[in-house]
């Protein structure tokens, strides 16, 4: 779910919350934008939902309101990922996950019990980044919906995006598929 919705649905979003958590479901959430961890309504939100949230999907400069909003100590982005992934959850028996993309650095996958740091692979022609974090989104997702390890999912959602930032809007439709 994107967590633009908390603008102006918190109440769906913590419906649709509950429902993940008391049916065991994977809850997901982009963090969408900087805003959301600035504005105190909103933050007010994404702190209530964030207790359900088993994976949590961010770019560098969320990260940095995410840890300026919780008043974490860490400033780096790969420290505010691992506190970011320690807040308290409902369903403590399911660690969270929160991964933070960084354009043409690499992705950090983190869990309470540290982070993992993906490689990027450097694109021939940057056209247009438009769609870029929710092409990762669609690709990653779609490697964990396929019972794929965590790295391979975050590779597959670095392919999806290498598209779309190599054309001008975010198109993918005649482009070759990620193989795992």
């Amino acid at each position: 779910m994107a967590g633009f919705v908390l603008t102006h649905s918190a109440d769906t979003v913590m419906h649709i919350a509950k429902h993940s958590h008391d049916n065991n479901k994977t809850m997901i959430m982009n963090t969408s934008a900087p805003f959301l961890f600035e504005v105190p309504p909103f933050f007010a939100a994404f702190k209530e939902a964030w207790e359900y949230l088993d994976i949590v999907v961010g770019n560098e400069s969320e990260a940095a309101a995410i840890g300026k909003a919780f008043g974490f100590t860490e400033t780096d982005v790969k420290g505010i990922a691992i506190a970011a992934a320690k807040l308290p959850k409902k369903n403590a028996a399911k660690p969270r996950m929160v991964v933070i993309t960084q354009g043409a650095d690499c992705t950090i996958v983190a869990t309470p019990d540290g982070a993992t740091e993906y490689a990027v692979n450097k694109v021939e022609k940057l056209v247009d980044t438009n769609g870029a974090g929710d092409a990762f989104c669609g690709g990653f997702f779609a490697g964990l919906m396929q019972g794929k390890s965590v790295g391979d999912s975050v590779n597959c959602g670095h392919y999806t995006a290498s598209v779309v930032i190599q054309r001008s809007g975010c198109q993918f439709a005649d482009a070759a598929r990620h193989t795992f």
